[in-house]
């Protein structure tokens, strides 16, 4: 279901990210393979300035392939980019651990190539809501 690619220096626990994705797609009723890229924050910056006109990291950003389930057929549903040095900052701005804001990242990641959006307040709350279940799987 996901396939992790590791640019970083950081240690990865791939059978955790793997579960958070698949509990998120489960979840969502929906079938898929996933590319998730860990990468830096330089690299990330210049990703963002290029899809999203953002000269700034990020913690995560989705590119999804727009492709549907094909009659029940695991297909590649696109691409997650998410930032380690990021996310660790944001969880010392938000004063909680590291592994539950990563997680937090990978299902926002996971949900945008699912079609969620969170451009108006009710898809943003939506999305929050969607968020918080998933997270609610791992950390109580």
């Amino acid at each position: 279901m996901v396939e992790i690619i590791n640019y970083t220096e950081e240690k990865i626990n791939s059978v955790f990210l793997g579960k958070i994705v698949g509990a998120v797609l489960l979840g969502e009723k929906k079938l898929g393979m996933v590319s998730l890229v860990i990468t830096t924050p330089q690299k990330i910056k210049k990703i963002n300035k290029l899809y999203r006109k953002k000269n700034e990291p990020t913690d995560v950003l989705s590119f999804a392939t727009h492709f549907k389930e094909f009659r029940g057929k695991f297909v590649q549903l696109g691409e997650i980019f998410i930032c380690p040095k990021i996310i660790k900052k944001t969880a010392k701005a938000y004063k909680t651990n590291y592994q539950k804001e990563f997680s937090r990242a990978l299902i926002h990641g996971t949900l945008h190539l699912l079609g969620y959006r969170h451009k108006k307040k009710k898809e943003k709350n939506l999305m929050k809501r969607r968020e918080e279940k998933h997270l609610k799987k791992f950390f109580k």
